[in-house]
């Protein structure tokens, strides 16, 4: 398999030299499936959804979606959410690594309502209403 740093030195190489490599075809369908890996790791990723909140339930919710930079894939995933009418404004944010390769971003806004989205290493979005 090619990982992104062959990748990358490969173009860089190219770029500086380029007469002095030359792909062969294994190598350019390593490549194609190396772009095609890379273009699946921004496709929409699995979420799973859990309600841990104390804050009582109001009538209404509206739909929305929640832009989470992910560092591993370098893409942003955008995670839908379903938040109560109360919540208005823009959320305070806070970022932070969890334990095993975990990104944890919160989403706090002035209502008491909050939303955790965990990244997980294999790409997968844990989102947790607290």
């Amino acid at each position: 398999m090619v990982s992104k740093y062959s990748l990358a030195l490969f173009a860089l190489l190219a770029a500086f030299a380029p007469g002095a490599i030359s792909p062969t075809t294994a190598d350019a369908a390593a490549l194609r499936r190396a772009a095609r890996l890379d273009a699946a790791a921004c496709c929409d990723p699995c979420i799973d959804y859990r309600d841990r909140s104390c804050v009582p339930a109001c009538e209404r919710t509206v739909k929305t979606e929640l832009c989470v930079y992910d560092c591993c894939t370098g893409c942003d995933i955008k995670v839908p959410v379903c938040l109560p009418c109360c919540c208005t404004g823009e959320p305070t944010v806070c970022c932070r690594n969890g334990l095993f390769g975990r990104q944890v971003v919160r989403y706090d806004w002035c209502c008491g309502c909050s939303v955790q989205v965990v990244i997980l290493r294999c790409g997968d979005v844990v989102v947790t209403y607290l």
